[in-house]
């Protein structure tokens, strides 16, 4: 039961008595009940908390942070050493410390008192001690000779130096800071603790639990607090913004929220679509996921999700000139090979449509290519919940395919001119979409499966919100296919070169990690040749692929799941 819940419900039970001599016998009847280990924690409720000052050991903490800060004596130890994986290129610079100096004990102890200090009422003190602590950085000396390592509390407890509850550590953090903070300064410091990891999980019941006397004025700090949030876009914010209207306003609060905020904390709205998919509250999902797509940017990846849950509403309510144009919407918020297939196969979808997402993918491409990226920039960028879609290079070549572009996949896949060397290359996907292009066949025989499966996989399609699979949208496109004699003959003699030639790369030069990639795509080869009436086809390559290399087994192994 939620804090907020829970206090209401004991003010209810508490005004159910009728005079104080039965809260008396309730609480003595209580009280038998208790188990004896537990009977000193309970008399100690009964006793009246006096408010105690711990100003004096608030300089001893503060003299403590100065000399961690000048690293004066108080330094850590560490040694750096390469440590290898299973591949020579899996490889990381580990560290090992030592705390010479007793810094973890330390800091420990100072913990401790904070947490004194909060349950003696010395907040002010609390929140300086728990302040100036996690604001420390802890440096080590490489012993090696390296250069030095920083460390702040949280890596300190990771790297086993020191033990600490850092929930609990959050939480009094929080909890003291509120009461001693004034109100409209409150929001704006309670959110710089949040930008910390330890503080990301924290939930506003838990921190109104922790304390031992209540937090004034809340309802007063949940609308400033509220008016804070919306000010700010951070990947954690829409958590604590949900949190605080459901607390403050509830679930139809949360709902309004969502439309107010539906282009700086989109995800709000999200998540309450996903509430009424999982309730089949198709209507609501349908005409609320509506309303988002109306609300929101086009620009934001994120309104692509919106748009497929309003198709699954208008889909169950059986709608399909609604579900093309939620489709169609998807894609132009998050231009992704997925989306891209959902929407061509779409019942109803035109030329005009279709062609309309062409030009629109076009000028994205562009305005993409102009802006360019500034590598170092892009690595260190945090994600948030109102990017848009940038769609890279390989994506672009594979909705070519699917815009039955070929030759411009043929010809992006012959570029690469080596049968090694695939990952992270278009040809590892343009490959298995050309095989599934050239196969006749009705049924899919275990090759072409694994093949389907494969460019299911590279272009991350799901069925997440109860849409087609891919293998039947894939049926539908490729009813749609007209390709060329001249093509298809083009396609078939490129693939039967490049496979031989990766078949062959892989297992003579004993790279039985791909093993199963090379068997996969020679026996899927096969397949689509004997669709095309070229026989023996499957049978007779994989016994060439299987006399060529006798001593092979896992080779072999690999081979035989396809035969």
């Amino acid at each position: 039961m939620e804090f907020k819940l829970f206090m209401q419900a004991v003010e209810q039970k508490i005004d159910n008595f009728r005079s104080e001599s039965e809260i008396k016998e309730w609480l003595k009847n209580y009280a038998r009940t208790i188990e004896e280990e537990r009977r000193e924690e309970f008399l100690k409720q009964f006793e009246k908390k006096k408010r105690l000052s711990h100003k004096e050991e608030l300089k001893a903490v503060i003299d403590w942070c100065k000399k961690i800060e000048e690293q004066e004596e108080l330094v850590l130890s560490c040694c750096g050493y390469e440590e290898y994986g299973e591949y020579y290129w899996d490889n990381d610079w580990v560290y090992e410390y030592e705390d010479p100096n007793g810094i973890g004990v330390q800091l420990k102890q100072f913990y401790q008192l904070a947490e004194q200090c909060v349950f003696d009422k010395d907040y002010k003190t609390a929140a300086a001690i728990y302040w100036n602590l996690g604001s420390l950085n802890f440096t080590a000396d490489d012993q090696s000779g390296g250069d030095s390592v920083d460390l702040s509390v949280e890596e300190l407890v990771q790297e086993n130096i020191v033990t600490l509850d850092l929930k609990r550590i959050a939480l009094l953090t929080l909890y003291s800071t509120y009461q001693v903070t004034e109100m409209k300064a409150r929001p704006q410091k309670l959110y710089e603790y949040f930008t910390r990891e330890m503080f990301r999980e924290i939930k506003l019941d838990e921190i109104m639990a922790v304390g031992i006397e209540p937090l004034e004025q809340f309802d007063t700090f949940m609308e400033l607090w509220i008016t804070y949030l919306r000010g700010h876009q951070e990947r954690w914010t829409s958590r604590l913004l949900k949190e605080a209207v459901l607390y403050r306003y509830g679930e139809d609060g949360l709902l309004d929220e969502a439309k107010k905020s539906a282009n700086e904390h989109p995800k709000l709205f999200i998540e309450i679509l996903e509430k009424y998919y999982d309730a089949q509250h198709w209507e609501k999902l349908y005409q609320e996921g509506k309303a988002a797509l109306s609300l929101m940017e086009r620009r934001m990846k994120i309104r692509g999700c919106a748009a497929r849950l309003m198709a699954a509403g208008a889909r169950a309510l059986g709608n399909e000139e609604e579900v093309k144009n939620a489709c169609i919407e998807a894609f132009y918020s998050e231009l992704s090979a997925e989306n891209y297939l959902r929407m061509i196969t779409c019942e109803g979808i035109t030329g005009i449509e279709k062609n309309n997402a062409l030009n629109y993918l076009e000028c994205a491409c562009k305005k993409v290519k102009e802006r360019g990226r500034k590598p170092d920039i892009y690595l260190r960028y945090k994600s948030k919940d109102t990017d848009e879609y940038i769609i890279e290079e390989k994506e672009y070549l594979i909705i070519q395919f699917f815009s039955q572009n070929f030759w411009a996949v043929l010809s992006e896949c012959k570029k690469q001119k080596e049968a090694l060397g695939w990952t992270g290359e278009y040809i590892g996907t343009g490959v298995p979409l050309l095989l599934f292009l050239i196969y006749k066949g009705s049924v899919y025989p275990p090759g072409m499966q694994a093949i389907l499966a494969d460019i299911q996989s590279k272009i991350q399609y799901q069925n997440k919100y109860n849409e087609p699979s891919f293998e039947s949208v894939a049926k539908i496109w490729l009813d749609q296919v007209k390709v060329d004699e001249d093509m298809e003959k083009a396609i078939l003699v490129y693939l039967q070169k490049i496979i031989d030639a990766r078949v062959e790369a892989i297992v003579s030069g004993g790279h039985r990690g791909s093993y199963n990639k090379a068997a996969m795509l020679g026996a899927a080869l096969g397949e689509a040749e004997e669709s095309r009436g070229i026989l023996p086809g499957k049978a007779c390559r994989i016994q060439t692929y299987l006399s060529k290399f006798p001593r092979h087994r896992a080779f072999k192994s690999e081979m035989k799941e396809y035969q």
